[in-house]
């Protein structure tokens, strides 16, 4: 078949029938569009999933004290207070755990917390002077705990954004540049 006279078929069957041509198009264009920006959407979700995991630390093992059983009642995951510090000193032991790098351990518990006439209900966390740097925390102002803080069990806080704001409005506006 001579490929001239299937180019001129062609135009003359777009040109007879431009409603049905039109809506073709319109339709190519809109599948592709869509395409796109459903692999824009998806590439944008794994960017996200992939920072939050980084966040959290790629390579991190959390370790939590084994469950009890009190009276017969099995308490979860976590309910027993077993774990020390030398127990996360003997984390950081190359002999013991030689692909540890760095412990940073943690208890948590819920609290109400005051400064002057202001409080706040909030996690209070207990961690040694590696938290921040193991978690890839950052602090805006002040400083973390030090392992002298850490020796002496110093009373020293450090406070996230929220409870700043609720405790010591006008200071932290100043730090944080807040409205």
């Amino acid at each position: 078949m001579n490929p001239l006279l299937v180019l001129s078929t062609a135009i003359s069957s777009v040109a007879a029938n431009k409603m049905r041509a039109g809506l073709t198009l319109l339709g190519i264009v809109i599948g592709v569009a869509s395409v796109i920006a459903l692999m824009a959407i998806g590439r944008g979700a794994q960017k996200s999933v992939t920072q939050r995991i980084e966040g959290l630390g790629t390579n991190l093992l959390f370790v939590k004290p084994g469950a009890t059983s009190e009276r017969g009642m099995f308490m979860g995951l976590g309910s027993a207070t077993t774990l020390t510090l030398e127990d996360a000193a003997a984390l950081e032991d190359p002999i013991f755990a030689p692909a540890v790098l760095r412990a940073a351990p943690e208890i948590q518990l819920g609290a109400q917390i005051k400064a002057g006439s202001k409080n706040a209900r909030t996690q209070v966390m207990g961690v040694t002077s590696s938290y921040l740097d193991v978690r890839h925390y950052s602090l805006h102002s002040g400083r973390g705990v030090s392992p002298a803080d850490v020796l002496n069990r110093s009373e020293v806080a450090i406070l996230g954004s929220r409870v700043a704001e609720t405790l010591f409005p006008c200071q932290a506006r100043k730090v944080g540049g807040g409205a």
